[in-house]
């Protein structure tokens, strides 16, 4: 197995157990990522860009920061992480 299939496979991981890491993983880091989020006095319209967001928790506290302005991005290499990710942001009314 070279190198790229070895990414490739632990992507693939990512995205199939992306709804129990949301789960039972997220929870735990919640107040990590709240302080994270807090740290960095984010105002209204600013940019964040969120890389390896993973189920977007940080991206999502980022977007509530802001009171739905400005704009944030989450990039992630596993899809069902993402699709998570964009359920959870639907969820909470979050555009931005």
């Amino acid at each position: 197995m070279n190198p790229d299939e070895a990414v490739l496979l632990r992507v693939d991981e990512y995205s199939r157990m992306a709804e129990a890491y949301e789960a039972h993983v997220v929870p735990r880091f919640a107040p990590l990522a709240g302080w994270l989020v807090a740290g960095a006095n984010l105002r209204p319209n600013a940019m964040v860009l969120d890389v390896s967001t993973g189920t977007g928790l940080a991206a999502l506290l980022a977007a509530k920061a802001m009171g739905g302005t400005g704009l944030v991005v989450g990039i992630d290499l596993a899809d069902g992480a993402l699709a998570v990710a964009q359920t959870n942001a639907a969820r909470a009314g979050l555009r931005n």
